[in-house]
């Protein structure tokens, strides 16, 4: 996993090519959305988190569910790491 900050916000990158290599595959538009982001950021003191799910990509590229299906794994991801699943204990 790759993390920035720029202009008051943090983005990561999570990108396995197992996971997007199949999409762009079989459609190659797709690669305009992949790999999968998330964005944390600020909103007047309110922590946003913004990112493009499974449901709206597959919907915009027309992507059979086998192909959805493991795309999914973004919503695990984002749920982790707002709860703070699988953090070491302090």
């Amino acid at each position: 996993m790759a993390a920035g900050t720029s202009g008051g916000g943090a983005s990561f990158v999570r990108q396995r090519s197992a996971l997007g290599t199949p999409v762009m595959d079989a459609q190659p538009l797709a690669a305009l959305d992949l790999p999968l982001k998330l964005l944390v950021w600020d909103d007047h003191g309110h922590t946003r988190v913004s990112y493009l799910t499974p449901a709206v990509l597959s919907a915009r590229h027309a992507l059979p569910e086998s192909l959805a299906a493991p795309l999914a794994e973004i919503d695990q991801l984002t749920d982790a790491a707002l709860t703070g699943a699988g953090k070491p204990p302090d």
